[in-house]
């Protein structure tokens, strides 16, 4: 954990193995001491000690982003959540209208960090695919369009469940 001033970072990463509810729970915790999380998601380098693990898929991914973005951002709480048994993100706690406008802003699926010049919550820390290949992003190192934000939709939507499982209240 960093501490400066009065600022708090922890980075947070996520892979296969990670479940949503443990990667939460921290992101809350960090928030509560009033900080921010900075996460990114695991991408094994070929060459590297840990090529052999798997990485984050990215309907994970997309839930724990969108998921960390609300408790970081917009004050919501992880208590508000629903798990399952497995400790896999069901339900965000908000009414649709809501996660739908986060979806659309995209913001969420940006790379985390230090707060940039141009907002908060745009990461000053934009070093391009440093958790993913330019062909399958994880974190955007900029803004992104609109077959992005489908794309962000569609990954979110098939870690809840399929369909329409954005999972808000109505």
């Amino acid at each position: 954990m960093l501490r400066d001033k009065d600022i708090i970072w922890q980075c947070v990463s996520c892979n296969k193995c990670t479940y949503d509810h443990d990667v939460l729970t921290q992101v809350q915790k960090i928030r509560d001491l009033g900080g921010h999380s900075h996460m990114f998601a695991f991408f094994p380098e070929r060459g590297s000690l840990m090529d052999h693990l798997p990485p984050a898929p990215r309907p994970q991914w997309r839930r724990i982003q969108l998921a960390r973005y609300l408790i970081d951002y917009r004050n919501h709480r992880f208590d508000r959540m629903g798990f399952d048994a497995n400790g896999t993100l069901i339900d965000f706690g908000l009414p649709q209208g809501e996660i739908d406008a986060v979806i659309d802003a995209g913001t969420a699926f940006r790379t985390s960090g230090c707060p940039g010049k141009e907002a908060n919550d745009i990461s000053a820390c934009d070093r391009p695919y440093g958790d993913s290949p330019p062909r399958d992003i994880a974190s955007y190192p900029f803004k992104l369009n609109r077959d992005d934000i489908r794309k962000a939709r569609r990954q979110i939507d098939a870690g809840m469940g399929g369909g329409s499982a954005r999972r808000g209240r109505r």
